[in-house]
């Protein structure tokens, strides 16, 4: 009875690995591949009556998968619960319902690419305007250097004719000291010559009064 029991829990070990080897439980959520329809049976085969009908893109949640015949026991939004071929399964969403957060994403990123944008013309319009503010200035020192040399010359010229007019001065001075000198030096000159004449007549004078 032993051996009979000990070969018959083998079996029933065996049998059950085989079952777990063809029907897994693996409860998760796929979805339907991008089929445009993908119908669904009453067991793990096409042979088995079609129950209805499931849209591409709808998630469902995958009961037992049949590795065996390539088919998964599965539970869609409907509360339906009937089997599918793998090949109508995958892990990720399809483009109908990626699409969605796909067009978030390029609203946001047009958003941002707007906002550096903006910011991009905030701050090349604040360049110009210093760029435009220090050309001014660079042209206002342009101008008063310009105006500022002008005066310069016109010192300078001003300057060299006074100094033309000092020195004429100063000549007509030394020619007027020359003249000064020349009278004075005439006068006495005359005075050295009149004098002595003078006191010679009276000397002859006073000689012939004796």
């Amino acid at each position: 009875m032993k051996h009979i029991f000990g070969k018959t829990g083998c079996w029933l070990f065996v049998l059950l690995t085989a079952l777990c080897s063809q029907r897994l439980l693996a409860i998760e959520t796929q979805y339907i591949t991008e089929a445009l329809t993908v119908y669904l049976h009453g067991g793990p085969s096409k042979q088995h009556r079609i129950i209805g009908a499931v849209k591409a893109g709808d998630p469902v949640t995958v009961l037992t998968v049949d590795q065996e015949k390539q088919f998964a026991q599965i539970q869609d939004r409907k509360g339906r619960t009937a089997w599918v071929s793998l090949d109508h399964l995958t892990q990720q969403p399809s483009l109908k319902s990626r699409l969605p957060k796909l067009e978030e994403q390029v609203t946001q990123l047009t958003s941002q690419l707007q906002t550096v944008n903006s910011d991009w013309h905030r701050r090349t319009a604040a360049f110009q305007q210093q760029a435009a503010a220090r050309e001014q200035q660079l042209q206002k020192f342009q101008q008063e250097n310009s105006q500022l040399t002008e005066q310069l010359g016109a010192l300078q010229k001003r300057l060299q004719g006074l100094k033309q007019q000092a020195n004429e001065q100063q000549r007509q001075l030394y020619w007027e000291w020359f003249r000064h000198g020349g009278i004075v030096a005439g006068a006495g000159v005359l005075l050295g010559l009149i004098l002595p004449a003078i006191a010679t007549r009276r000397r002859h004078r006073d000689r012939w009064m004796n």
